[in-house]
C-alpha cells in the first residue's frame, strides 16, 4: 500500500515528535468532543478523515459532513467539534454520516505493504491518523510515552532511509540490497557489523558487499549523491 514516502504528512524535528496541545478529548455528563485528523486516503477512502469521539470510539468521517453549518458552527478549534449543543435530528444526521470503525482492523490496513510490526502501524495511525498526542497514544496501548516516541522515530528512520535508497537507485545500478548497505555505510556512517546487523547477513558478507560497491563506484561524492537531492 505504502511505498517510500510516510502515508501521512506530519513533521518532526529534534527526536521528538510533538503536535499542538488539544482539549480535552474524554467526555463528561455534558460535554463529548468529535476529534477529526487527516485523511483516510492511507485505508482507501479518500473522501474521509479519521475521527474519534471521546476517548475510544473510532470512526471515518466524510469531509463534506465536516462542512456544514451545524459542525462548523460548534468547532472549538480547527479540528475539534463540540457535540454537546447538537440533539436531535442534527447530531442523527451527523451520526449517520459516521463510519465507525475498529482501530485494529485500520492498523492491519497500514500495515500491508510494510514491514511494520501491528504495534508500529497501530502508533503511527494514532499519532498520524488520528493526530494523537504521545501522551494519549500511551495510554490507548499501553506503551510509556518514552516508547510511543522511540516507535514514531523508528519509523520517521526507516521512510528517510527508504528515500536516500531511492536516490542510489536511480543514479546507480545498484540492485536495492546494495544501495540500502551503501547508504547505512557511506550515508549513515554504520560499520560494516552495524551494517550486517541491519540487513540480517554475516558481518563478511556486508564487508564484502560494501568493498565491491565503493570499488565500483569510487568516484562518487557521497555527500552530494545522498543528500544534495531535493
Amino acid at each position: 500500500m505504502f511505498e517510500n514516502t510516510s502515508p501521512f504528512q506530519t513533521s518532526h524535528e529534534g527526536g521528538t515528535v510533538n503536535r499542538r496541545p488539544l482539549p480535552d478529548g474524554g467526555t463528561d455528563e455534558e460535554t463529548v468532543y468529535l476529534r477529526y485528523g487527516d485523511s483516510a486516503d492511507a485505508v482507501g477512502e479518500p473522501d474521509k478523515v479519521f475521527a474519534r469521539i471521546g476517548d475510544d470510539t473510532y470512526a471515518l468521517v466524510p469531509e463534506t459532513a465536516l462542512g456544514w453549518s451545524i459542525v462548523e458552527q460548534n468547532e472549538v478549534e480547527p479540528g475539534v467539534v463540540n457535540l454537546g449543543p447538537l440533539e436531535g435530528e442534527p447530531l442523527g444526521m451527523l451520526r449517520k454520516e459516521l463510519d465507525y470503525v475498529e482501530l485494529d482492523e485500520l492498523a492491519e490496513a497500514i500495515n500491508e505493504g510494510t514491514d511494520f510490526s501491528t504495534e508500529e502501524s497501530t502508533v503511527l495511525l494514532l499519532y498520524e491518523g488520528f493526530e494523537m498526542e504521545p501522551s494519549e497514544i500511551a495510554a490507548t496501548t499501553d506503551l510509556s510515552e518514552e516508547a510511543v516516541q522511540s516507535r514514531l522515530q523508528g519509523i520517521y528512520d526507516e521512510y528517510s532511509l527508504d528515500r536516500l535508497v531511492d536516490i542510489v537507485c536511480e543514479q546507480t545500478d545498484l540492485s536495492r540490497d546494495d544501495a540500502r548497505a551503501f547508504v547505512l555505510a557511506d550515508g549513515f556512517g554504520l560499520s560494516s557489523e552495524e551494517v550486517a546487523a541491519e540487513l540480517d547477513i554475516s558481518a563478511d558478507t556486508a564487508e564484502e558487499r560494501l568493498d565491491r560497491i565503493r570499488t565500483e563506484y569510487d568516484d562518487i561524492d557521497v555527500a552530494d549523491l545522498l543528500f544534495g537531492q531535493n
